[in-house]
């Protein structure tokens, strides 16, 4: 929530208040940040790209992780895992909560299984259920077919 925001939000709360508007502002303001700290921001995973540019990218992989503090762009990430833990910086657009790790997840689901039953009705030979999708992708192209989801 950005500056702006934060004194929207405890002048419209002030105005619902009675008595001098420079205590209630001051009172509302106070609400809204503590609010604003109370209120627990979940990140479950960072996108795979992301993960895959930091030099401990495994432990960022079956990690949790803890919002100790933000800013307009960026979270400062406690990172823990059973390797140990540590602080790190990571920018609000590679970080997902529960929703967007799954649509994320299922949507790799949904590409895997596409491709699968394109193979299969291609009659590429060699295919079946539980194939790595770069195997899959591999035998596509070595029967001379491309794929597009």
């Amino acid at each position: 929530m950005t500056k702006k925001e934060i004194f929207v939000a405890a002048h419209k709360l002030a105005k619902t208040f009675e008595g001098n508007y420079g205590a209630c502002f001051a009172l509302a303001l106070r609400t809204v940040y503590a609010e604003l700290k109370n209120s627990e921001i979940e990140v479950v995973a960072l996108k795979k790209w992301f993960v895959n540019k930091q030099a401990n990218s495994y432990v960022l992989d079956v990690a949790t992780f803890k919002v100790l503090k933000q800013t307009e762009k960026a979270y400062q990430l406690k990172v823990i895992s059973k390797f140990g833990s540590f602080e790190m910086w990571a920018p609000k657009s590679v970080c997902m909560n529960y929703n967007e790790f799954m649509a994320d997840e299922a949507s790799k689901i949904n590409y895997y299984e596409k491709a699968l039953a394109f193979a299969k009705d291609n009659g590429v030979k060699g295919v079946r259920k539980n194939m790595k999708l770069k195997n899959i992708m591999k035998k596509i192209e070595e029967a001379g077919l491309s794929f597009s989801a």
